[in-house]
């Protein structure tokens, strides 16, 4: 008897994991329709609601250094 409680937890876990897997893939397929249709990009992206905000790019000296080498551009 413990046994089949056992089984039955474990396949009733099985269906729970499998409605689950096949929830998220229906939302992960319905979130990439809703990308491709203009209206609702702001509201999915963070990087729509951010279109057209100036960035202040950084100095590329800023982050390189003043001295570190560069294997791109070598010193005769």
């Amino acid at each position: 008897m413990p046994d089949d409680n056992g089984q039955a937890l474990h396949d009733r876990y099985g269906q729970v994991l499998l409605k689950l897997l096949i929830g998220l893939a229906f939302a992960l397929v319905i979130v990439q329709l809703l990308l491709h249709y203009e209206p609702s990009r702001p509201y999915l992206s963070p990087i729509q609601q951010m279109e057209g905000v100036p960035v202040n790019e950084p100095n590329v000296n800023d982050w390189m250094g003043e001295n570190t080498p560069s294997l791109l551009h070598r010193s005769s």
